[in-house]
């Protein structure tokens, strides 16, 4: 288990929820048009799982080196 967790990467995980908190945010609002979180927060999370997924890659190509 800890290998497969130093392998994945904890940034990995947390870009993956926050980004899954956008979508399901947004497939809620689409599909069942009931009011969504406030734009701030979604922006939030969107922003914060971008940075994530951008830190995991880097600090993989750090690795590499």
């Amino acid at each position: 288990c800890r290998k497969f967790m130093d392998m994945l990467g904890l940034e990995l995980l947390f870009a993956a929820m926050c980004l899954g908190i956008v979508l399901s945010a947004l497939a809620r609002a689409f599909l069942f048009k009931t009011p969504i979180m406030p734009p701030e927060l979604m922006g939030f999370f969107a922003s914060g799982g971008v940075a994530f997924l951008a830190a995991h890659f880097v600090r993989r190509r750090r690795e590499e080196t």
